[in-house]
């Protein structure tokens, strides 16, 4: 029954993935220019990801309160990333405005097989308390790691 179960569970996630690959979340890289989500390659050859403009952010070092995490988002795996067995961390910077959204984010390393799909659809879904400084909210750029690890399943 239990192996029975397992392989029900595998199915349905597999499923599921297929479901993930066929409809992807917008991209950034479908909607690039105007206010909208963009990519750009910095001078590094990094890739920073811009959702909404943010001239006015400082680093997190010099803020009277830092954000802190109030809603997180894992990133889901998809067929690729399943297929290629991909486990490993994404180091990044975020922008995190004065409203507790991710404004921008950087990526200083990549795991290949759809990790920037999966970290775009995260970051867009998580949220954070604003900083401080001098009482005020104001916007921030921290670092951060995103894990990636794949579900263990026996049968």
């Amino acid at each position: 029954m239990i192996k029975y179960c397992m392989a029900l569970c595998l199915f349905l996630t597999l499923i599921f993935c297929k479901e993930a690959v066929k409809h992807p979340a917008a991209l950034p890289e479908e909607q690039v220019g105007g206010t909208e989500a963009g990519i750009q390659n910095s001078a590094s050859g990094k890739d920073t990801v811009i959702i909404e403009k943010d001239t006015s952010a400082i680093d997190v070092k010099d803020c009277d309160v830092p954000p802190e995490i109030l809603q997180t988002a894992k990133p889901i795996y998809s067929m690729e990333m399943i297929e290629n067995k991909v486990e490993g961390t994404v180091k990044l910077k975020l922008l995190v405005g004065s409203d507790g959204l991710v404004k921008e984010y950087i990526m200083l390393n990549d795991l290949g097989h759809g990790t920037k799909k999966a970290i775009y659809a995260s970051l867009t879904k998580m949220k954070f308390t604003a900083a401080r400084k001098n009482k005020k909210r104001i916007s921030v750029w921290i670092e951060t790691t995103m894990y990636f690890k794949l579900p263990h399943i026996e049968f």
